[in-house]
C-alpha cells in the first residue's frame, strides 16, 4: 500500500512533459456560490389586459461578480407563465439560452450560457423584455407572484428592486415596494419575492409605524376589520423595532385572504394574506385578529428577510417567527394560541407519531398525519420555546437578533442557528438538537415530592423532580415563599431524579415547574411502546438511573417481546442500582425469552445470575450458573458484555475465572 502511494506521489511531483496547445476549455456548468452576489432588478411595465392579465414590461438586472470564481452558466426563475421566452441581451456578452421542453419549461430555471465568462468582480447588466399572462382566479383580483425572470442561485436570496407597473383604470395594485408618490416606482431592498396583488372594488387604508408604510386592502364589508388590521400591525412593527432594534422592510401590505377566519399566509416579501375579514364582528374578541396580524409581520424576518435554506417552511423559520409573535401576545395580555401549538405537538406525541423535525418534503407527503401543523408548527415553537430556557433569555435574543444580522438576505440551516446559539450562550448545544430536532423524544417532569423542616429559624426545603420521559435537559423550578419571594432552581439534565434545596427565612408556601410555561410537558407519558421501551433501557447508566430502571423493569414485565438483549441490560442496570432480587427476576426473563436468537444474549443473562448469587452467598446455585452459561457460549466464543460501572468484561475468560472464585465487587 506504502509502495502505491510514493508512486502516485512520483506521478504527482514530476509530470510528463505536456504539448503547449491545449483543446479549448468545455463550458463551464452551473454552480452555487457560497454566498451569493447581491441582485439589482429594475422594472417597468404594464397590465395590458384585465381579462388575461398579460403583463409587458422591460426589466434590467444588475450584479458585481463577487464570488471569487469565474461564472459561465445562470440560471432564471418566473418564467414558466411567459407567453414566449424572453428577450434578453447583455452588452459585452453573447448570450445562449439552453433550449427547454414542455415539462422542463414548468419545473426548471432557464439556463443562459455567458460568452465570454464573467470573471471575478466584474459586472453584469442584462436587458429582458418579456410578456407574461396569469390566470385570473378571482373574479377582478389577482395575486402576482414569480411573475418577472429572476436570477436564481440554487435557494432563495434577498435582492434589491425598483418596480413600476401601470395598471388598467379602476384597478388598485399594491406590491412588495414602497411606493414613491411622486414617481410611481416602487423601492424595497432585500426582498425574496417581489409580489403585486391586482384588485377592483377594494379600498387601501393606510398608516405609518415610523418609516415603515402600512396597508390594508379591504373590500367595503372588511372596513371594521381593516381597521383593526392597521392599528395592529403598525403597534405590532413598533414592538418587534424595539424588541429586535429593526424592522427588515419599508412597507408592510395586508390583503384579503378566504371568506373564512381562519389564519393566513405570507404571499410574497412584504405581502401578507389574512383570511375571513369581512366575518370581523367588532364586538367579539379581537384575540385572533391581533394575534395573526402579529404572527404574519413576524414571517417578514424569518422565511423572507432570512430565507429558509429548505426554500420553504420548516420548522426553524415557523418555530422564530412564533416565538417573536408569542412575545408580542405575552406583552399585550394574549398567549393561549402558544399554549394550543404546544399542546398539539403533545396531542401527537400522545397519538404515537414519530415527530423527529426536519423531514423533506418527500417524506411529509409520504406520512399520513398533520405533519405541518404537529411537527412543523407546533413542535417547531416547542422548540425554540425550550431553546430559550435552556440559553437563558439574555443569550437567545442576542443569538435571534445576531441571527437576523448575518443570515439577511441568504438562507440559514438549523446547523447554523445552532452554531451562532452556542457562541453566544458559551455552551455545547449538541445534545439539545439531537433530542429536540433529530430524534422524537419527548419532554416529561413532575414533582415527586417536596419537603420542609426548619432548622435554626431557617427552613430546609427539598423538591424532588422525576423524569418521566425520554428526553432530558435542565427545567426550571420556582419555589414560592410566605413572604413573597421566591426561588428558581434547575433540574440536572443527566439526572432521572433531581433533588433540589431551597433555604429561606420563610415557609415555602408551594413550588412550580416550569414556571413561565414554556415547555411543551407530555404529562402524564404516554404508554410505553416496545420500540420505545428498547431506547429508553438503552440510556440507562447515567446518575439516578436506578430508580428508572425499576420504572421500566414494571413496564417491561407487562409488555409482550421483549428481547433478550433489552432484558439482560435492564438486568445490569437493576443490579447497579443493588436491586439484586429485581436484576435476578429481568436476567431470567432473558433466559426465557426466545425474542433475540437462540443462546445469542442467553449465556450472559445466565452468568450474571451466578454473580448475583455469588454476593448472596448461593454459590452452589452460582457454579451451575456459570456451567450453563459456559456450555451457551460454544457458538458464540466472540461474544463479550461490558459493564462499565465496575470494569467487567463477561467473557469465556471470565466466566472460567468464576468457577474457581466467586464473584466479589471491585
Amino acid at each position: 500500500m506504502n509502495k502505491v502511494v510514493l508512486l502516485l506521489l512520483g506521478v504527482c511531483l514530476f509530470p510528463r512533459p505536456q504539448a503547449v496547445a491545449q483543446a479549448p476549455q468545455a463550458p463551464l456548468g452551473f454552480w452555487a456560490p457560497l454566498n451569493a452576489p447581491l441582485v439589482h432588478y429594475r422594472i417597468e411595465g404594464r397590465i395590458q389586459s384585465t381579462s388575461t392579465l398579460d403583463a409587458e414590461f422591460s426589466e434590467t438586472v444588475d450584479f458585481t461578480n463577487t464570488t471569487g470564481r469565474i461564472i459561465q452558466q445562470l440560471a432564471l426563475n418566473g418564467v414558466s407563465e411567459c407567453e414566449r421566452e424572453p428577450e434578453i441581451t447583455a452588452k459585452g456578452y453573447v448570450i445562449e439560452t439552453v433550449s427547454r421542453d414542455e415539462l422542463s419549461k414548468i419545473l426548471s430555471p432557464v439556463s443562459l450560457i455567458l460568452t465570454p465568462p464573467l470573471v471575478a468582480n466584474a459586472a453584469l447588466h442584462l436587458d429582458i423584455k418579456a410578456t407574461c399572462r396569469m390566470d385570473d382566479s378571482v373574479p377582478g383580483e389577482d395575486i402576482f407572484q414569480h411573475w418577472y425572470p429572476q436570477i436564481w442561485w440554487g435557494y432563495s436570496t434577498g435582492d434589491d428592486y425598483d418596480v413600476k407597473i401601470t395598471v388598467p383604470e379602476g384597478y388598485v395594485l399594491v406590491t412588495s415596494g414602497r411606493p414613491d408618490p411622486k414617481t410611481g416606482w416602487n423601492h424595497q431592498e432585500r426582498v425574496r419575492d417581489f409580489g403585486m396583488f391586482l384588485a377592483k372594488n377594494v379600498q387601501v387604508k393606510e398608516a405609518e409605524a415610523g418609516d415603515v408604510l402600512v396597508r390594508v386592502v379591504f373590500r367595503p364589508k372588511g372596513a371594521e376589520c381593516a381597521d383593526l388590521l392597521s392599528a395592529t400591525a403598525v403597534n405590532v412593527i413598533n414592538f418587534y423595532r424595539k424588541r429586535f432594534g429593526f424592522y427588515p422592510y419599508r412597507s408592510l401590505t395586508i390583503i384579503p385572504g378566504g371568506a373564512d377566519p381562519v389564519g393566513g399566509y405570507p404571499v410574497s416579501t412584504a405581502i401578507v394574506a389574512i383570511h375571513g375579514e369581512e366575518t370581523y364582528d367588532s364586538k367579539a374578541d379581537n384575540t385572533h385578529w391581533r394575534w395573526i396580524t402579529a404572527h404574519e409581520a413576524a414571517h417578514e424576518y424569518w422565511s423572507e428577510y432570512v430565507p429558509s435554506a429548505d426554500g420553504g417552511w420548516g420548522w426553524l423559520m415557523i418555530g422564530l417567527g412564533l416565538y417573536a409573535d408569542r412575545e408580542y401576545s405575552r406583552s399585550h395580555g394574549m398567549g393561549h394560541q402558544h399554549r394550543d401549538m404546544m399542546n398539539g405537538y403533545i396531542d401527537g406525541v400522545r397519538q404515537g407519531y414519530d415527530t423527529t423535525a426536519g423531514r423533506t418534503p418527500e417524506q411529509e407527503d409520504a406520512l399520513e398525519w398533520d405533519y405541518g401543523n404537529i411537527v412543523v408548527h407546533d413542535k417547531g415553537l416547542s422548540i425554540i420555546s425550550a431553546l430559550a430556557t435552556v440559553m437563558g433569555p439574555a443569550a437567545f435574543d442576542r443569538a435571534y437578533v445576531r441571527a437576523l444580522r448575518e443570515f439577511a438576505g441568504r438562507p440559514m440551516t438549523s446547523d447554523d442557528f445552532a452554531k451562532i446559539c452556542e457562541q453566544e450562550s458559551q455552551q455545547d448545544l449538541g445534545w439539545f438538537f439531537d433530542q429536540w430536532v433529530r430524534s422524537d423524544r419527548f419532554l416529561s417532569y413532575q414533582i415527586a415530592s417536596q419537603h420542609c423542616q426548619e432548622e435554626a429559624g431557617i427552613d430546609q426545603c427539598q423538591v424532588k423532580v422525576k423524569c418521566l420521559g425520554t428526553l432530558k435537559m435542565p427545567v426550571p423550578v420556582t419555589a414560592e415563599f410566605e413572604d413573597g419571594t421566591h426561588q428558581t432552581q434547575s433540574t440536572d439534565r443527566w439526572a432521572d431524579v433531581s433533588v433540589l434545596k431551597f433555604r429561606s427565612n420563610s415557609p415555602m408556601k408551594s413550588a412550580r415547574l416550569d414556571p413561565d410555561d414554556d415547555l411543551a410537558m407530555v404529562v402524564p407519558p404516554p404508554a410505553m411502546t416496545r420500540a420505545k421501551l428498547s431506547e429508553a433501557i438503552g440510556q440507562l447508566g447515567g446518575t439516578g438511573s436506578e430508580a428508572q430502571a425499576l420504572d421500566l423493569f414494571r413496564q417491561a414485565k407487562e409488555m409482550a417481546g421483549v428481547s433478550q438483549f433489552d432484558w439482560l441490560n435492564l438486568g445490569l442496570a437493576l443490579y447497579q442500582g443493588t436491586h439484586y432480587s429485581e436484576a435476578l427476576e429481568a436476567l431470567t426473563r432473558g433466559e426465557q425469552t426466545a425474542n433475540g436468537g437462540p443462546g445469542l444474549w442467553k449465556f450472559a443473562c445466565i452468568a450474571w445470575q451466578g454473580a448475583i448469587m455469588d454476593l448472596q452467598n448461593r454459590r452452589s446455585e452460582a457454579l451451575e450458573r456459570y456451567q450453563l452459561s459456559l456450555e451457551l457460549l460454544k457458538p458464540y466464543p466472540w461474544l463479550k458484555v461490558k459493564i462499565d460501572k465496575y470494569g467487567v468484561l463477561i467473557d469465556r475468560p471470565w466466566i472460567q475465572d468464576r468457577l474457581k472464585t466467586p464473584f466479589q465487587h471491585k
